[in-house]
């Protein structure tokens, strides 16, 4: 849309009166996103690139094609801070929050919803379970959290051991396939365990961090 307008009103300015059109090139990135991200970058010099999507998908392009090529990357929803980290010569872009700025905002809600939970179900302690992507997507905020949530008035590590949190990773390359649930994981979370005062885990309140395969794997199982 954006590529069109800029088109209609006659492209972007270029040397004297001379006005520029804009090109706009897909390449499927699903299979192999450095693959593409090399082919736009170096076999095509393109600008500038939209994309990865993915955290570590941006950070990995940015380190070792866009930024070394002087290739702009903008990233619509990578969040990981580790890439603001990076050397980019100011070529790489993120166009949404990164995880160290909504971790604040992520524990104001999370409080807001124990205030309410524990008012509507009568209890004085509940359970939060955090499920993250395990890559930069994910183990920033997993990070984040646990550095500065307090949580039933206690620390995220004394809930740990408390068995009231409890964090568990899941692996993207496998989260990916065609199908996949985490059936590991939901057991873990509804299944009485003999001998484990700790099972089932049986969460108040699930945090997501990671992508939709998150949502379609593990969270609407979960809620099933």
């Amino acid at each position: 849309m954006a590529v069109n307008e800029i088109n209609g009103s006659g492209g972007i300015p270029g040397s004297g009166t001379t006005r520029r059109q804009l090109a706009l090139l897909s390449c499927d990135a699903q299979v192999d996103p450095l693959r593409a991200a090399r082919h736009l970058a170096i076999d095509l010099r393109v600008p500038a690139i939209i994309g990865g999507n993915a955290s570590q998908t941006a950070y990995d392009v940015t380190k070792d094609i866009s930024a070394p090529n002087g290739t702009m990357l903008f990233s619509p929803s990578a969040i990981a801070s580790d890439i603001v980290g990076l050397d980019s010569h100011g070529l790489t872009r993120l166009m949404v929050a990164t995880d160290v700025q909504r971790i604040p905002v992520m524990i104001n809600e999370i409080n807001r919803l124990e205030t309410q939970l524990k008012a509507s179900r009568g209890k004085s302690q509940l359970k939060l379970a955090i499920y993250y992507r395990n890559d930069l997507t994910g183990t920033g905020t997993n990070v984040g959290l646990a550095q500065r949530l307090q949580f039933n008035g206690q620390t995220v590590n004394t809930n740990i051991v408390n068995h009231l949190i409890r964090a568990d990773g899941y692996d993207p390359a496998i989260a990916t396939m065609n199908g996949w649930i985490d059936r590991e994981t939901i057991n873990a979370y509804t299944t009485t365990v003999a001998g484990d005062p700790a099972s089932p885990f049986m969460p108040d309140i699930v945090v997501l961090a990671g992508a939709s395969e998150a949502t379609a794997g593990f969270l609407a199982p979960l809620e099933d």
